[in-house]
C-alpha cells in the first residue's frame, strides 16, 4: 500500500504540490522560530550597559518571544488547514479510484489507511525540503527581529539540533491529522459507484462541518461580546482570535455560503454585460461547481480574513491612542531630553509653566509569568512633581486620590497593581539603585490604550538614583498662546533640543508606534500570506486541471478557445468577489470586538477601516488567481478537444 501511495503522489504531484511547499514552508518557519524563540528566552542584556538600557534590551526580547509564539501558531494553523483542503479534494477527484479499490476487495480501512500513507509522504517530502529551507529562514528571521528593534544589532540565533526533528515531526503529524477526516470520508465510497457511469456526487456538508460551524460561530460572538470587559491586551487577543474562528467557520460552511453569494455575483454580472453569451454559463458553473468554488474562495477568505482583520485592529488601537493622547494633555510643547532643563526653559518668555519627569528603572514585587508567585521585576516608571505634573495632564483615579502624590505614595496602573498583588491604601516596597523605599498605594488609574506610566512616584522618592538607571527626561511646557508655543519649540529645536508643539509630539508618537505596528503586522501576516496565497495558487490549479473533459466539451459544442478562458476569467472572478465579500465579514468580527474595546477605554466611539489596505490585498489576491487562472486554463486546452473528450478517465 506503500507503494500505491508513493505511485498516485507522484501520477498527482499536480494536486499535492501545494500542500508538499506548504509543509516546506511551515517547517522552515517553525524551525527557524523555534530557534530564535529559544534563543531570546534565554538571552541576556550585556551587562555593562546601562540599567536602563539593559530593561529595553529585555523588554525587547520579551516581545520577540511573543512574536514568534504567535508566528508558529499562525504557520500551524495555515498549514493545516491547507493539506486537508488539498485532501479533502483529492478525495473528490479521485471517487472512481476509492470505488474501483473498493469493487475489488480493499476494505474501508485499507483505504483510508491509502490516503493516510499519502499524507505522511506529502509531510515527508515538505519536511525534508522545510528542514534545510529553516537553516535560510533563521538568517532571514534575525534580520527581520534586529530590524523591528526586538534584538540589538548583531545578534544570531543559536543552533540547536532538537529542532530538526521537532518542526518536522510537527509537520508529518500535522499532515497525517489533516488528512484523517479526507480518509474518512474516502472509506465509505460505496464499490458499485465505480460501475455507474455517473458517480453519485459526495455530499459536501455533512455533520462534522455543521458542528464545526455553529461552534465557531457561537465562539466568535462570545468573544465579541466579552471583549470590552477585558482590557486592551486581552481584548486584542480576543479580536484576532474571533477573526480566526470566524474564518474556520465560514470554511466549514463554505459550501453553503458560497454558492447563494456566487450567484447574486452572476446576478449583477448579468446587469452588467446583458448580452454576454458566456453569462448563464458561468453562472451556472459557480453554483453547481459547489466543492470546486468553495475550494477556491476558501483560502481567499482566509488571508482576507486575517490580514484585514489585523489591520482593522491596529487601526482602530492608532485612533484610540490618539483621541487618549489630545484628551489627557493640557501642555503646549513637549521636550525630550537627557538632562534636567526645567529651571532653563521655565526663564524663556512666554513661558507659564513647567514639568519635568524622568523614567527610572524601578524593582518591584511582582507576578511576571502568569504563575501568581511575587519575584522582583524591574519596570519603568516615572518619577514627578505632584504640584506640576497633575496640571499638564487630566488624570483621574479609578480608586484612590492622586493628592496622594503630595503625602509620598504612588499611583499605579491596575495591570501593574495585579501583577504585584495590592490594593489602595497597601504599602509595598520599591527598589532604586539598590535602595529600598517603602510606598504606600494611593490611587490605582483606570485602563488606558497608553499610560502615561505604570508607576507614578515623586521626584524625591527616588532622589539619589544612580545614573544608569536614569532614562529620558520629558518636560511639558505651557506657554501663553499658540504663537508662543511655536516659537518655544522652533528656538528649543535651533538650540538642538528635541522639542515640538503638543499636537506635533502626539503625531510623531504615534507614527512610531504606527511604524512598529505596521512592521510587526507584516512580521506576523507576511509568512502566513505567502502561505495563503500558496494555497490559493494550488486550489485554482487543481481546479482547473480537473476540468479538462470540461473545457473540451464546451469547445466540441461551439466555443472557441479565447471564450473558454474568459469564461473561466469570469468564473474566477465571482469567486475572488465572493471570497473577499466573506473575508471581510471575518474581519469585521475583528473590526467590531476592537472598536468595541477601544471605544469603553477612550469613551468616545471609534471605527477604522484600513481601505487601503483592503484595495491592497484584494488587488494582489485578483492579479494571483486571473494569471494562474488564465495559465492553468490555457495549459489544459492546448490539447485537440477531440482527443481530450474521447479519452477514458
Amino acid at each position: 500500500m506503500l507503494a500505491a501511495s508513493w505511485v498516485t503522489v507522484r501520477d498527482r504531484w499536480q494536486l499535492f504540490i501545494g500542500a508538499i511547499v506548504t509543509v516546506a514552508m511551515a517547517v522552515a518557519l517553525t524551525q527557524s522560530s523555534l530557534l530564535a524563540l529559544v534563543s531570546a528566552a534565554t538571552a541576556n542584556a550585556p551587562a555593562h550597559l546601562p540599567e536602563i538600557e539593559r530593561l529595553a534590551i529585555d523588554e525587547g526580547y520579551v516581545a520577540a518571544v511573543a512574536l514568534l509564539g504567535v508566528v508558529v501558531g499562525l504557520a500551524f494553523f495555515v498549514s493545516i488547514f491547507i493539506v486537508s483542503s488539498t485532501f479533502a479534494f483529492a478525495v473528490a477527484q479521485r471517487r472512481r479510484d476509492m470505488a474501483l479499490l473498493r469493487l475489488i476487495g480493499a476494505a474501508r480501512g485499507q483505504v483510508r489507511r491509502l490516503l493516510l500513507r499519502e499524507s505522511l509522504i506529502v509531510g515527508g517530502l515538505g519536511a525534508a525540503i522545510g528542514v534545510p529551507l529553516g537553516v535560510l529562514a533563521a538568517r532571514a528571521q534575525d534580520r527581520l527581529l534586529i530590524g523591528l528593534d526586538l534584538v540589538p544589532d548583531g545578534v544570531r540565533t543559536e543552533w540547536r539540533t532538537w529542532t530538526v526533528f521537532a518542526s518536522p515531526g510537527g509537520g508529518i503529524a500535522g499532515s497525517a491529522r489533516a488528512a484523517w477526516s479526507a480518509a474518512t470520508r474516502a472509506g465509505r465510497v460505496r464499490p458499485l459507484e465505480a460501475l455507474r457511469g455517473s458517480l453519485r456526487a459526495d455530499r459536501v456538508m455533512n455533520a462534522w462541518r455543521w458542528a464545526i460551524g455553529l461552534l465557531a460561530f457561537a465562539g466568535a460572538t462570545a468573544m465579541i461580546i466579552v471583549a470590552p470587559l477585558v482590557g486592551i491586551e486581552g481584548g486584542l487577543a480576543l479580536a484576532i482570535n474571533a477573526c480566526l474562528v470566524l474564518v474556520l467557520g465560514l470554511a466549514a460552511w463554505s459550501p453553503v455560503i458560497v454558492p447563494p453569494l456566487a450567484a447574486v455575483g452572476s446576478f449583477l454580472a448579468r446587469l452588467v454585460v446583458p448580452r454576454s453569451p458566456l453569462r448563464d454559463l458561468v453562472g451556472g458553473n459557480v453554483r453547481t461547481a459547489v466543492r470546486r468554488t468553495a475550494s477556491t474562495a476558501t483560502p481567499i477568505v482566509m488571508l482576507v480574513g486575517l490580514v484585514v482583520g489585523l489591520g482593522s485592529a491596529l487601526a482602530a488601537t492608532q485612533d484610540g491612542m490618539r483621541i487618549e493622547a489630545t484628551a489627557r494633555s493640557t501642555s503646549d510643547v513637549i521636550v525630550v531630553a537627557d538632562d534636567d532643563l526645567t529651571d532653563e526653559i521655565a526663564a524663556m518668555p512666554g513661558v507659564d509653566g513647567v514639568s519635568t519627569s524622568t523614567e527610572t528603572i524601578v524593582r518591584v514585587m511582582a507576578a511576571d509569568d502568569g504563575d501568581g508567585e511575587l519575584r522582583e521585576t524591574a519596570i519603568v516608571a516615572r518619577s514627578i512633581d505632584p504640584d506640576t505634573f497633575l496640571t499638564m495632564y487630566r488624570l483621574e483615579a479609578d480608586r484612590g486620590s492622586l493628592s496622594s502624590l503630595d503625602d509620598e505614595a504612588s499611583v499605579l496602573t491596575p495591570d501593574l497593581a495585579g501583577a504585584m498583588q495590592v490594593g489602595v491604601g497597601d504599602a509595598t516596597t520599591i527598589t532604586v539603585g539598590g535602595t529600598g523605599h517603602v510606598v504606600e498605594v494611593g490611587a490605582i488609574l483606570p485602563m488606558e490604550l497608553n499610560p502615561v506610566g505604570d508607576l507614578l512616584v515623586p521626584h524625591h522618592v527616588v532622589a539619589g538614583a544612580p545614573v544608569d538607571a536614569l532614562g529620558t527626561r520629558e518636560t511639558a511646557i505651557t506657554t501663553d498662546g499658540p504663537e508662543s508655543a511655536v516659537a518655544l519649540a522652533d528656538r528649543l529645536s535651533t538650540s538642538g533640543i528635541d522639542a515640538r508643539t503638543t499636537e506635533n509630539a502626539i503625531e510623531v508618537l504615534l507614527d512610531e508606534s504606527d511604524r512598529q505596528n505596521r512592521s510587526i503586522q507584516i512580521a506576523l501576516l507576511g509568512l502566513s500570506a505567502l502561505l495563503t496565497m500558496v494555497a490559493i495558487v494550488n486550489a485554482v490549479v487543481v481546479a482547473g486541471t480537473d476540468r479538462r473533459t470540461e473545457f473540451a466539451t464546451l469547445r466540441l459544442t461551439g466555443l472557441t478557445r479565447g471564450q473558454v478562458l474568459r469564461a473561466a476569467l469570469a468564473e474566477s472572478t465571482v469567486v475572488i468577489m465572493t471570497g473577499a465579500l466573506l473575508g471581510l465579514v471575518a474581519a469585521g468580527g475583528t473590526a467590531i470586538t476592537m472598536s468595541a474595546v477601544v471605544t469603553e477605554l477612550v469613551g468616545e466611539r471609534v471605527v477604522a477601516v484600513p481601505w487601503v489596505l483592503i484595495g491592497v490585498v484584494v488587488g494582489a489576491i485578483a492579479l494571483v488567481v486571473w494569471t494562474v487562472t488564465a495559465l492553468t486554463a490555457a495549459a489544459v486546452t492546448r490539447v485537440d478537444p477531440i482527443t481530450v473528450a474521447g479519452a477514458r478517465e
